[in-house]
């Protein structure tokens, strides 16, 4: 296994979003053999330490119904556990073609002109316009893949986004509406209201039935 180093932030809301979606309070998942109450609260407040022993890993798989080493790949690799019952997909791609508005061509173009054109006391805020025109590229690419795969049971798609994709969004962000969508087609709700997940899903059916 190839640690990234303990990931308590990600961990802590897959314990809560894992623990509160399946309405199971905290004695609920001790009663299913898993950790006592104290470690459910420091791994939901992100205050586990660097290292438990492999019986405590155990204890978080079984009190979740986790498959055997989830809890463990996912503290130091950012992996969402994969349900038993779920067969495993074959990685869905993009599709070939993504409509893109010009403007947000116009805004990459205009935005690396004023990359190169800037001096060093302007050049910070030049490489956050830039980065922003990339993200606005880049986002419906990065949707569309999710939307293909949602629920596919895909290793490749832990690998590549649950990490990523794991940190809240911002409510000031400018793109905070679809960031928080890929992240809900990724499985993370923490923070969404119950009209934006019905919103959420909405979209997605309308998208699954090939509508707009």
């Amino acid at each position: 296994m190839m640690s990234m180093g303990p990931q308590r932030e990600f961990f802590a809301r897959l314990v809560k979003d894992t623990r509160v979606r399946r309405g199971w309070a905290i004695e609920d998942v001790q009663k299913r053999g898993g950790p006592g109450r104290d470690l459910v609260m420091d791994a939901e407040h992100a205050r586990l330490p660097d290292e438990l022993k492999p019986s405590t890993w155990q204890k978080f798989d079984a009190g979740f119904g986790w498959p055997e080493g989830s809890a463990v790949a996912a503290y130091y690799e950012g992996r969402r556990p994969r349900v038993d019952d779920a067969p495993v997909r074959e990685l869905q791609s993009g599709a070939g073609r993504v409509p893109m508005d010009i403007a947000r061509v116009v805004e990459l173009w205009r935005a690396h002109e004023g990359l190169h054109a800037s001096t060093p006391a302007t050049m910070s805020e030049a490489v956050k316009t830039l980065d922003a025109a990339v993200s606005a590229i880049i986002r419906p690419v990065i949707i569309d893949v999710l939307e293909r795969n949602r629920g596919g049971n895909n290793p490749l798609m832990d690998f590549g986004f649950a990490a990523i994709l794991a940190t809240p969004v911002p409510d000031d962000d400018p793109d905070a509406l679809e960031r928080k969508y890929a992240r809900y087609l990724m499985g993370y709700t923490d923070g969404l209201t119950e009209d934006l997940r019905c919103q959420f899903e909405q979209r997605y059916q309308l998208r699954t039935r090939g509508e707009p």
